[in-house]
């Protein structure tokens, strides 16, 4: 599914650097963004192999937020990139008048969301209001 791209951006913060596309798609009932952030480590981010990112979507007429999944490899854990994802994706969900995000989280790493702010349900939901 491709869409029409609305935002890209590349940047650094001190040395790394951390990319945002997002594109507006056409769904049965109404659109939608799709949203990535992706990081490029100490180089440039390769847009063709994203192994450390997060994605969103954004549903505008209902100003929610749904987070799709967050994927960190292996030699990048445990270096607050999970947590710098999440804080950029929410503030572009926020941008565009998200106040409600949500999505699926495994008891594993409940710890992980909640340290974000985030609610944790028994069905594995999560939720944080921004």
């Amino acid at each position: 599914m491709t869409g029409e791209l609305i935002y890209r951006d590349e940047f650094t913060e001190g040395r790394v650097a951390y990319g945002i596309k997002e594109e507006l798609l056409a769904a049965d009932t109404k659109p939608f963004i799709l949203g990535l952030v992706a990081f490029g480590g100490s180089g440039s981010v390769n847009w063709q192999r994203l192994s450390t990112r997060i994605s969103y979507r954004i549903y505008p007429d209902d100003k929610e937020g749904r987070i799709l999944d967050v994927i960190v490899v292996p030699d990048q854990r445990d270096k607050g990139i999970a947590r710098r994802l999440v804080r950029i994706a929410e503030k572009r969900m926020k941008g565009h008048g998200v106040v409600r995000v949500f999505g699926l989280a495994q008891p594993d790493i409940w710890g992980f969301w909640q340290k974000l702010g985030y609610k944790v349900s028994s069905d594995n939901e999560i939720l944080k209001e921004l």
